[in-house]
């Protein structure tokens, strides 16, 4: 319902119980049972309740520090923390606050379920994931180096060097 609990949670208690956390709002805390201030707040609890979907157990936060581009302009409004490998989301702006080419948060919810069906995650395991738009940025996926980087193969009694 958007109002204070009784109590101090901390989120790293939160996550195991499954809850999803609102981070980074800018308004202090109200007294226990009222409604939480602050647009940056409303809009992290709006997204969490569509979040309610098979996605809910893959996300541990909603950061909403950079609202409406507080703190940088060209960064998400909203970032999303994965709970595994603390890979992060760029979601972008708030439910309902999209710009014209960002895709709706309905299509993003879409883009996250495939993933988790073709990768078992939401953010395809990588570092970070950004579905502003259409098509997302992937960076590669993470793995394990198989083998060393700039590695030569060398000929017995070729030690020295070549000019």
């Amino acid at each position: 319902e958007g109002c204070r609990l009784p109590g101090i949670y901390n989120p790293r208690e939160a996550e195991p119980a499954g809850l999803i956390t609102v981070v980074g709002a800018t308004a202090g805390a109200p007294e226990v049972g009222q409604q939480w201030p602050g647009l940056d707040v409303q809009a992290g609890l709006k997204l969490v309740k569509m979040l309610q979907t098979n996605l809910h157990g893959q996300i541990a936060a909603v950061d909403v520090s950079n609202y409406q581009g507080r703190a940088d302009p060209l960064a998400p409004d909203i970032k999303l923390q994965a709970r595994r490998l603390g890979s992060e989301i760029f979601w972008g702006h708030a439910p309902d606050e999209e710009y014209q080419m960002e895709l709706t948060a309905w299509d993003k919810i879409k883009l996250l379920e495939d993933n988790l069906r073709r990768y078992g995650r939401i953010d395809g395991n990588r570092p970070y994931l950004d579905i502003r738009t259409t098509p997302p940025y992937q960076p590669l996926p993470r793995e394990e180096p198989t083998s060393k980087a700039g590695a030569v193969a060398r000929q017995p009694g070729d030690e020295g060097t070549r000019a």
